[in-house]
């Protein structure tokens, strides 16, 4: 689901990880409390 989501951008559109992981958490992807940058790495 993560991975989808980042089909809204354009290509080659550059996404800062920590602006990435708060979308998935705001959107319930990922659950908060992790650490979203490192899942966001992933």
């Amino acid at each position: 689901s993560c991975f989808v989501y980042c089909c809204i951008y354009p290509k080659d559109y550059e996404i800062e990880r920590e602006t990435l992981a708060m979308q998935w958490v705001a959107h319930g992807l990922i659950e908060e409390g992790i650490d979203v940058e490192a899942t966001a790495t992933q």
